[in-house]
């Protein structure tokens, strides 16, 4: 009897499912525990997306509903799978169409592939960095706020714009111009030039 007893524990620890009590993402295989009720597991590995050459890392966080493998019934030797919603941790969406990840400091990514749109909202901060080459096609872009750029800007399809904030525009250091008309209200400058006869007799004339 005690051996069947000891065999339905064992066949009863083999899938369980229950709530990440403990993490600890500082030994060398990080791991969870997960309890079920009284149940209770040792520490076990979590089943990330993938753990090869391509590699990523979404720990599971203390209330969070898990399904628990454990390997021959022993709590000691099993695998977390995560991922399942709960009442404490319901679906950030209900649409079919969305794909959604949110943080727990607000931000909240959203792709609908019905409306074809990605929306990023509640990130204080994004930077990207590349070693070679970035390349964006798109018919129009839109900046709104301050833009900075470190280092030149060179653009091939001409530059058009409106006054802005304070209808001020303001140029700093050295402007060079080749290849074209320079105007200004109307004044093509490189055709136009001012000489001065006497002390109070401007006049202009058609550069020759």
């Amino acid at each position: 009897m005690e051996n069947v007893a000891e065999a339905l524990r064992l066949i009863a620890n083999l899938i369980r499912t229950g709530t990440v009590f403990a993490v600890d993402l500082t030994a060398d295989t990080p791991c969870v525990r997960v309890r079920d009720g009284a149940w209770e597991s040792g520490w076990m590995q979590w089943i990330e997306l993938r753990a090869g050459t391509t590699k990523t890392w979404n720990p599971p966080t203390p209330g969070e509903q898990v399904i628990a493998f454990c390997l021959g019934g022993d709590t000691a030797a099993g695998y977390a799978l995560a991922g399942l919603n709960s009442r404490s941790n319901p679906a950030p969406s209900t649409s079919p169409n969305e794909h959604v990840t949110v943080y727990p400091d607000g931000a909240r990514i959203v792709y609908d592939h019905a409306a074809g749109a990605l929306n990023a909202t509640g990130i204080k901060t994004a930077r990207l960095t590349v070693t070679e080459m970035t390349e964006w096609t798109c018919p129009l872009t839109v900046f709104k706020g301050k833009v900075v750029i470190e280092d030149l800007l060179t653009y091939q399809g001409g530059m058009a714009g409106t006054n802005g904030r304070g209808n001020n525009t303001s140029i700093e250091g050295d402007f060079r111009h080749k290849n074209g008309e320079l105007s200004s209200n109307g004044v093509i400058l490189d055709l136009h030039k001012h000489r001065t006869e006497g002390l109070n007799a401007p006049t202009s004339e058609p550069l020759k």
